[in-house]
């Protein structure tokens, strides 16, 4: 969702990423903070980071999460807003089969 895609990326590459639709690659994601880690062996990446999280106190977790939360600009509002306005798009039936027609084709619709 885009609130998601700003809070990474800035609303200024967050805008032209949407409008422009060009594809990410792996490098350029990793780039853009899309991605914390590029790796070729992601096992080990994924237990170091679990055997780390399950270090931490479930309390402390939930302290920070809550406290990032309060320090984040976007509000619930616009949160709320997000979610209306990406239920409003996908309950649209064109929208649904130029999802469905990417998926299996791997062609934005002005490319055909």
């Amino acid at each position: 969702m885009l609130p998601f895609l700003i809070r990474r990326v800035g609303f200024q590459k967050a805008y032209t990423m949407t409008l422009s639709t060009q594809p990410v690659s792996a490098a350029e994601a990793e780039r853009f903070h899309l991605v914390d880690e590029l790796t070729d062996a992601p096992d080990p990446v994924i237990r170091r980071l679990a055997f780390r999280l399950a270090k931490l106190d479930e309390s402390i977790i939930t302290d920070m999460k809550r406290y990032f939360r309060a320090m984040w600009i976007l509000s619930d509002e616009v949160e709320q807003k997000a979610v209306q306005e990406f239920a409003r798009l996908m309950s649209s039936p064109t929208v649904r089969q130029r999802l469905t027609d990417y998926a299996t084709e791997q062609r934005f619709p002005w490319e055909r």
